[in-house]
Parts: C-alpha cells; structure tokens; sequence
C-alpha cells in the first residue's frame, strides 16, 4: 500500500505528538470509519489526547467515505454541530 508516494505521506505525516494534540483548545469531532486505513486503535489515542473531544466510529465506513458517502458523514458531523450552538 505505500508504494503508492500519495498514501505513504497521509500514513507518514504529519507527525502529531499527543503533547500537541493535547494543546487543543476548541470543540474536536474525531471522525473515522470502522473500516478506515487507520487503525481503530490510532483514532482512539487522537481522541484520548484531546480533552474533551468526540469520537465516532461510523460502522462499515472508510478512510474516504466523506467523499463517497458524504450524506452519512454529515448525518454524523450534523449533531456536533448543533451542539455547539447551544
């Protein structure tokens, strides 16, 4: 899979340490699919690191379904959103 130099660098960088992470102030939705080229595990820890912050697995979902299944992301993000301007 990183032959491909595109995929390679969204694997690769940026590198964020959970310090940085951590320094984030603001709101987080951590978004990512069940079936995502991340590991579950690696969005968790993003999400940890992020006080405050929330995570959705979308079931049966990919890396690239905002693109793909954008109707079912927004459905996701949509919610987030809504809370914040309460």
């Amino acid at each position: 899979m990183t032959r491909d130099p595109k995929i390679k660098l969204m694997l690769d960088e940026p590198d964020i340490k959970n310090e940085e992470l951590g320094a984030i102030q603001i709101p987080a939705l951590i978004l990512a699919g069940s079936r995502d080229i991340f590991p579950e595990s690696a969005t968790r820890e993003i999400a940890a690191a992020i006080k405050g912050s929330e995570l959705k697995i979308l079931k049966g979902e990919t890396h690239d379904s905002y693109l793909k299944k954008h109707k079912r992301v927004m459905e996701a993000i949509g919610p987030f959103l809504a809370g914040l301007l309460r």
